[in-house]
């Protein structure tokens, strides 16, 4: 996979543009940490250390959580804002 033209979070965000820079940081590190986790999964099916491989798997598994968690939280903050000044919505009328 070349890291040049692979989304680095790949989930479908649609308002991933929209987070904060240190938020967008903080899923892609934790989608890499994913992938390497992945890697190593692999090579450990491949030396038959299956014991190992459940291990890196419940690890990629809690940090997949994680990043829901995030992009959850940062959704519920995001629709619990206030409403922007100058809404049409909520504006009297005169």
């Amino acid at each position: 996979m070349d890291s040049s033209t692979a989304s680095p979070v790949p989930e479908k965000v649609p308002e991933l543009e929209e987070m904060p820079a240190e938020l967008r940081e903080a899923l892609n590190e934790v989608h890499a940490a994913v992938e390497v986790l992945n890697g190593d999964q692999q090579a450990a099916i491949t030396e038959l250390a299956f014991e190992r491989a459940a291990e890196l798997r419940d690890r990629a598994d809690a940090l997949k959580r994680k990043k829901e968690g995030i992009i959850r939280e940062w959704r519920q903050m995001k629709a619990a804002k206030p409403a922007q000044p100058g809404a049409a919505a909520d504006r009297p009328r005169d």
